[in-house]
């Protein structure tokens, strides 16, 4: 099934960037000057408005061949009930996007009965981790999304719009940060905790601001150690991380999973999953980030995902191995490998006969669409060894011009995936231990 275009279009203006209603948009018959909103509000606001817009188009046709998308469906109907209708000027509730999103069994069984790959899923996705706070997580969901081909300029646009409210809900936050960071470097590591807090208070799943915090909690005993000439000789941090500083660090993964500097402690299966970012993950993420409307191959996109199936980043794995699955128009066996082994961790009760069948190749089942990028084809969803056996037909030769653009294209895609994986930067004074 197909959006319809004042579908598209709604969806998109209701996420569209608040800056648009600032105090020029005032009428004269306003009495008083308009108070700028806060944009963390106006960002969980936005992105709830839309996931009930794209919640609309699952509500709709025969859900008797989608289970998972029927009880996933009662699951958001029973949040939204306890959830007020997103007011302006009003705080707006936090949702558990934990418990209705990423650890929710009945989301994943639907997430799979929906097109790989599909642009729309994306931007519910992203929206409904944007509404729990979650905006680090989101961010990067919206720009895989912005990664498959074709999208709707609509969907495109919501997308990035999921991105820049992130940006904007975390941006005071990330202020406060900042200044904690400079109390740090000058070795005020309690006035330096006491404003991480604040951050915390101002965004509480800033993945930015938990590194910060255990990295001062960290410097704390060693200075007191220092100052009173209690310290072993020879070693540079020679004190055991203190409890706070490792429960810090771990919510700084689960709230920034990509942020590298929070992968530290003893955990031999933490210090793997590291490498595999730094070797597989970081160039490919990078590369997206910086421009997430061109898309990479499909081979950096499987390592992007074989990355973070080896940090235990669960989700991202299974929302990138799904723009391969649409890439190759089929499920491979390493495909369900890799889908049978993130379900597992993060949501078993989804492992379904009805979703290992689907993910296998082993039959035809039909999946929902609620984007389809124009001129591309409803996926395949077969096996391997259901594929078309037919020679493709030989194309003709192209131009000289065709060629040379080919060509320019071919490495401009290369030069934003390839290369040497790029260091994590680590700030003067203030060494990891790995």
């Amino acid at each position: 099934m197909r959006i319809r275009r004042p579908l598209l279009l709604a969806c998109a203006a209701a996420i569209t960037l608040h800056a648009q209603t600032g105090p020029e948009a005032v009428t004269p018959e306003a009495a008083a000057p308009a108070i700028p909103e806060d944009p963390r509000e106006v960002a969980k606001r936005e992105a709830w408005t839309s996931a009930v817009l794209i919640v609309s188009l699952l509500e709709q046709g025969d859900q008797s061949a989608f289970p998972g998308i029927h009880a996933w469906l009662d699951d958001f109907r029973q949040v939204a009930a306890t959830t007020p209708p997103p007011t302006a000027g009003q705080p707006f509730p936090t949702v558990d996007a934990y418990a209705l999103v990423t650890r929710n069994p009945d989301f994943w069984s639907a997430f799979y009965e929906i097109q790989p790959g599909d642009p729309g899923l994306a931007l519910l996705h992203a929206a409904l981790l944007l509404s729990g706070g979650e905006a680090q997580r989101a961010a990067v969901v919206a720009a895989l999304g912005l990664q498959r081909p074709g999208a709707p300029e609509e969907i495109k646009r919501g997308l990035h719009s999921i991105i820049a409210h992130c940006a904007a809900a975390q941006a005071h936050s990330l202020d406060l940060v900042r200044l904690g960071v400079r109390l740090h470097d000058m070795g005020e590591y309690g006035m330096a905790v006491k404003q991480f807090d604040q951050a915390l208070r101002e965004w509480p799943a800033n993945g930015v601001a938990h590194y910060e915090r255990g990295s001062a909690l960290r410097m704390q005993p060693i200075a007191e150690a220092r100052k009173a000439g209690t310290l072993p000789n020879g070693e540079e941090d020679p004190l055991p991380d203190p409890p706070e500083t490792v429960a810090a660090f771990a919510r700084a993964r689960q709230h920034d999973p990509l942020h590298l500097l929070a992968y530290q402690g003893a955990d031999e299966q933490m210090k793997a999953g590291l490498l595999a970012l730094v070797k597989s993950a970081l160039p490919v993420c990078e590369a997206i980030r910086r421009k997430p409307d061109v898309a990479v191959r499909a081979g950096a996109l499987r390592s992007f995902s074989e990355g973070c199936r080896e940090a235990a980043i669960d989700d991202l794995a299974l929302v990138l191995r799904q723009l391969v699955v649409a890439a190759h128009r089929h499920y491979g066996a390493e495909d369900a490998e890799l889908i049978h082994v993130c379900l597992n961790r993060i949501a078993p009760a989804a492992m379904t006969p009805e979703l290992l069948a689907r993910v296998s190749g082993e039959t035809r089942l039909p999946a929902r669409q609620l984007v389809m990028p124009p001129g591309v084809d409803p996926l395949e969803l077969v096996g391997k060894d259901d594929a078309p056996t037919t020679a493709p037909k030989a194309r003709e030769r192209p131009r000289a011009s065709e060629a040379t653009s080919a060509s320019k294209k071919k490495k401009r895609v290369a030069a934003d995936t390839d290369g040497p994986p790029t260091k994590p930067k680590s700030k003067r004074g203030r060494k990891g231990k790995s």
